[in-house]
């Protein structure tokens, strides 16, 4: 059986901390960096899941579904980030409107990747609080749900961007930003 600081990175985690942020299969983690208890328990158990081809680090989501695209290969690139917030807004969309599940087209994404793809400088991938996802939910049935603070809408109406801005101040649940492409 692998330490717990061993599943973390073969997770995909660079350190304990992004693990305990992200980490949604039960009570929130401190977020302290240390391998406690509690943190080893929840590792084994996102461990067990993994092993057992089961979502690992929520009820439906997975590690791998949001690693930065790069692989790690771009210079600073922390490979995986992710915020329990996020996730937990995820799996009440997922719940609600796509119980078959959601398909993350991209999550965390490096400074270098993201300027790659043309993200925004600012853009709420670099901190693991955003997904864009395959658009099938209309943001006129999606806003009242006050699940994220930022939508990103395609010309056709759907929600193909979803993010948590609210995490760092930048917008509120009840006051989402939303543009179009």
């Amino acid at each position: 059986m692998p330490t717990t600081a061993e599943i973390i990175a073969r997770l995909g985690f660079p350190d304990t901390k992004g693990f305990q942020t992200a980490w949604n299969l039960g009570t929130a983690l401190d977020v302290d960096g240390i391998i406690g208890p509690y943190t080893s328990v929840a590792a084994m158990k996102s461990w067990d899941r993994h092993e057992h081809g089961l979502a690992d680090l929520s009820a439906h989501f997975s590690a791998r579904e949001f690693r930065c695209h790069c692989g790690g290969r771009l210079a600073g690139c922390a490979k995986l980030k992710v915020h329990r917030k996020l996730l937990s807004s995820l799996e009440k969309y997922r719940a609600k409107y796509s119980p078959r599940g959601v398909v993350i087209v991209s999550g965390y994404r490096c400074t270098k990747r993201n300027k790659s793809v043309g993200g925004a400088p600012g853009s709420m991938h670099r901190y693991g609080l955003a997904a864009d996802i395959y658009g099938d939910i209309a943001y006129s049935a999606l806003k009242s749900q006050h699940w994220f603070a930022g939508y990103g809408i395609a010309s056709d109406g759907d929600v193909v961007h979803v993010d948590r801005r609210d995490v760092r101040g930048t917008a509120t649940l009840l006051s989402p930003d939303r543009w179009w492409y």
